[in-house]
């Protein structure tokens, strides 16, 4: 969607998906207010709320060094995908169903946790093709870090979370 900041507050149309098969579903208001560096909070022409703390990992150094290795997805909701990030950022991998995934992996600014995804989706049906997301860091209790993936277009989203294996 398409949100429009005014000092602090903002307002806009976003798209909706579906949270289990990641289909578009219609679009909805959102409007709220940002504490830079605290926090997002506001609603949805539905009604809906939301109100969301800043993460400081944001504020995490990013390197393609981070990422490199073999990544495999842990939910129990989703198929079961593996991606080996190679140390120039380029990726290849499946997941149970049969899809392949290929592209590339990139830190545009060292200095933030957040990573752009090229994503080339085959194999996979009717969600064939190109489309970009990004990707970040998030710390686990245990230690280990986990990389959240999104990406999305005007048909579809796609998240995973994904865990280092080695």
């Amino acid at each position: 969607g398409k949100v429009h900041p005014r000092g602090n507050n903002f307002s806009g149309q976003i798209d909706v998906y579906d949270v289990y098969n990641g289909y578009f579903i219609g679009e909805n208001s959102i409007s709220g207010s940002v504490r830079e560096r605290q926090r997002l909070e506001g609603s949805t022409g539905n009604g809906s709320t939301f109100n969301l703390a800043y993460n400081t990992y944001f504020d995490h150094p990013s390197s393609l060094g981070l990422v490199e290795g073999i990544w495999s997805s842990f939910l129990d909701y989703s198929d079961i995908t593996t991606i080996t990030i190679q140390a120039d950022g380029t990726f290849d991998g499946s997941d149970s169903s049969g899809c392949h995934y290929s592209g590339r992996i990139s830190a545009p600014d060292t200095s933030k946790n957040i990573y752009r995804v090229q994503l080339t989706i085959s194999n996979c049906g009717m969600f064939d093709g190109q489309i970009n997301g990004h990707a970040t860091l998030i710390p686990t209790d245990a230690g280990d870090d986990v990389l959240f993936v999104g990406f999305g277009n005007n048909e579809m989203i796609l998240m995973d979370l994904l865990q280092k294996q080695s």
